[in-house]
């Protein structure tokens, strides 16, 4: 049982927003890189889900995105 990535943020605050809209959807979800983000060379704040919610959690990322149904 691992971890996958979902997404990359530019900034920590559009990265909590999204994970805590997973997380409120029931996904086991985090925000990696919370120290290090900035830095150019890690490419922002990165989320990530167990492997088995990775297809779900990304379909509601896609959905929330998108403005498709009820988004943030």
């Amino acid at each position: 049982m691992g971890i996958s990535v979902l997404a990359s943020f530019p900034s920590l605050m559009e990265a909590e927003v999204a994970c805590g809209a997973l997380y409120a959807s029931g996904f086991d979800a985090q925000v990696l890189d919370v120290h290090f983000g900035a830095l150019d060379s890690i490419g922002g704040f990165r989320i990530a889900v167990p492997e088995e919610q990775r297809i779900a959690a990304g379909a509601l990322l896609d959905q929330l995105r998108s403005g498709v149904g009820e988004a943030f």
